[in-house]
């Protein structure tokens, strides 16, 4: 017993250090393993049980004689030249949409070719006039066509992308004509 105030002497601690009056002792340290848990541990809120699919996949539609989806199919004749609308209205032969687009993009291709050669003999003949002055006026004119032609390709072909038919004027309704003689 403690001599000064009539008390058992504490035992020392683990750490070393003497308990502090009106604390409780710390707790032992368990040198036992957790129980094992067998299998995985229980599943979150909101999701399937084991052994079920998360979720369920739905392939992205496609063109039918491609294996490519309708979008992809589509940009590639837009964007791919003269070839792109070629090697699509080669490959697919069901889908009217995208036999569409491609036959409205080779005649645009078509189109372009023809307006670029006309302008250069336009162009040839305004610079012969006017002493070479006609050939300046013409190469600052052709960036502006050809980037003008560029954004209304690239908004038709983004459109073509989401599923929208977006109808190059004069372009579309020969488009239409031939389609029945392209589907087979």
């Amino acid at each position: 017993m403690d001599q000064q105030n009539n008390m058992p002497p504490n035992p020392p601690q683990p750490d070393g250090y003497p308990p502090q009056p009106g604390y409780p002792p710390p707790p032992q340290p368990s040198y036992q393993q957790p129980p094992p848990q067998a299998g995985y541990p229980p599943p979150q809120p909101g999701y399937p049980p084991p052994g079920q699919p998360q979720y369920a996949y739905t392939p992205p539609p496609t063109a039918a004689g491609s294996g490519m989806s309708p979008g992809l199919a589509v940009v590639l004749a837009y964007l791919i030249g003269i070839i792109g609308p070629i090697v699509v209205l080669a490959v697919e032969k069901q889908n009217k949409f995208v036999r569409f687009h491609a036959l409205q993009a080779l005649l645009s291709q078509a189109a372009i070719i023809a307006l670029s050669i006309a302008l250069s003999f336009v162009s040839f003949f305004v610079a012969a006039i006017t002493h070479g002055l006609g050939f300046i006026l013409f190469s600052c004119l052709y960036p502006l066509v050809y980037l003008g032609v560029g954004v209304y390709f690239l908004v038709v072909m983004i459109q073509a992308a989401t599923g929208k038919t977006m109808r190059v004027p004069v372009i579309a309704d020969y488009a239409d004509r031939l389609l029945p003689t392209f589907m087979v």
